[in-house]
């Protein structure tokens, strides 16, 4: 649907998903002191199954149409799937690199307002929330500020400026907060509301380069990255929460802010049609 309608739609989905994801975490942070978890999430599964299916039947006239199928069609095995499933390592690589630092702000970045700068819970979460609002400004926002450029000269200075911004307010906070608590967390804050306009559209890109540098149909290239991607985030988890065991919280998100400066290089390659 992008190609045909020429217009930057991956993106704006993901800004759109992360909205969703922000207001609902922010919906339970205001009523989570005088509703139950039962009857917020029972609330919330219908709500958003309603919301689900009357987007389905709106949506039923722009939908792609499945294929029919016949006898002649090969019946796909378990074993097929397995044997045929391609890895595209400069795009997956690039991915997970592109996403890494997302993932960890929404495991760590409360926890690390915490310990570090000894803020209440409800300050705690600001860091988080800028990054979300960040990012969802930068994702809805993309095609507008891509313009004629192509994706790598948007993208490149975007996660360059944003991994170095993340990593230099993580340090200077750091230094800061010895003399100056306060002012150490709002630089920390600041460069966590900047580093989410960096990363912002980054990630949606990887599934454009998969499905272009794949001989397979777009959504089957699309589920492999994600599948491939689900192993590689879990073990790169494990290694940010042992390295934040053996030394400090600030030195394991260092990790995925160098992390996020490699995707330039990522997007170079993964931009190029693939060799044969």
């Amino acid at each position: 649907r992008q190609s045909e309608s020429g217009r930057q739609i991956i993106p704006m989905l993901h800004g759109l998903w992360s909205a969703g994801a922000v207001a609902t975490a922010f919906i339970a942070l205001l009523i989570s002191s005088f509703v139950s978890l039962n009857w917020h999430i029972l609330t919330l599964v219908l709500i958003v199954y309603l919301l689900t299916i009357n987007s389905i039947n709106a949506s039923k006239q722009v939908l792609l149409k499945g294929n029919e199928v016949n006898e002649s069609d090969e019946v796909v095995t378990f074993k097929t799937m397995i044997s045929s499933f391609h890895i595209d390592w400069v795009v997956s690589l690039g991915f997970l690199c592109a996403l890494m630092l997302e993932i960890s702000i929404g495991d760590w970045a409360t926890i690390m307002a915490r310990q570090e700068f000894r803020v209440s819970k409800s300050l705690a979460v600001a860091p988080y929330f800028l990054f979300m609002g960040a990012m969802i400004i930068g994702r809805l926002s993309y095609s507008r500020i891509k313009g004629d450029r192509s994706d790598k000269e948007i993208v490149q200075p975007f996660v360059i400026t944003g991994g170095t911004i993340f990593l230099t307010s993580l340090a200077l906070s750091m230094q800061i907060k010895e003399s100056n608590l306060v002012l150490g967390y709002l630089i920390f804050c600041l460069g966590f509301l900047l580093t989410g306009f960096g990363i912002s559209f980054v990630g949606p890109l990887f599934f454009g380069y998969a499905g272009a540098r794949s001989d397979k149909p777009g959504g089957v290239a699309v589920a492999e990255l994600g599948a491939l991607n689900q192993v590689l985030t879990f073990i790169s988890r494990g290694v940010i929460s042992l390295v934040a065991g053996a030394a400090s919280l600030p030195v394991a998100l260092a990790i995925p802010g160098v992390m996020l400066i490699l995707v330039a290089f990522f997007v170079t390659a993964a931009s190029q049609p693939k060799r044969a």
